[in-house]
């Protein structure tokens, strides 16, 4: 037996939702002939990658789930909450650090987790407004798992030779 095709799934959203091409094509700015099309039984034409986005967004639903059949929606989720909420909290404990650094006042912890989420936030409709597949998140999750990684091997190799020189420079005092 095949697996479902992106026709199948969009008939089966149609009925589940028990929506109308008509209603369809105004949410996704596609005609209603082409989103019927889409829907044949037979020899469906496959919609390309920019009209796959576009049906996605316009029906709220996910695009592995469009094209792939997954509903991953879940594990989706999860990586985007972790994607903007670390690209969220960087800037604003960058500010932070900066701000203790002279000497000004830090900001509450309410006040932190508000601007982390509001950071967070914009960045969630970031990835949203990009049609990141899950595959995709998983990528961008290893890849600033490695940066992370590099970075802070880089600021321990620093360390290591502050604390080097301070050793040298203990030994060379005179006891």
């Amino acid at each position: 037996m095949q697996a479902p095709a992106i026709s199948d799934r969009l008939r089966l959203f149609k009925e589940k939702k028990g929506l109308t091409a008509q209603a369809m094509a105004d949410a996704t700015g596609i005609s209603r002939r082409t989103l019927e099309s889409y829907m044949r039984r037979e020899n469906p034409p496959l919609p390309g990658l920019e009209t796959l986005g576009q049906l996605a967004k316009g029906l709220g639903v996910s695009l592995d789930w469009l094209v792939l059949g997954d509903d991953t929606s879940v594990v989706r989720d999860i990586l985007t909450a972790r994607v903007c909420a670390e690209h969220g909290a960087l800037p604003v404990i960058r500010d932070l650090l900066s701000k203790s650094k002279h000497d000004q006042a830090l900001l509450v912890p309410e006040v932190v987790a508000r601007e982390v989420g509001a950071e967070a936030a914009r960045n969630a409709v970031l990835l949203v407004e990009e049609l990141m597949t899950t595959g995709q998140l998983v990528l961008l999750t290893k890849h600033l798992e490695a940066l992370t990684i590099t970075s802070l091997s880089v600021k321990r190799d620093a360390l290591k030779e502050q604390l080097e020189t301070l050793k040298a420079e203990l030994a060379s005092k005179p006891a």
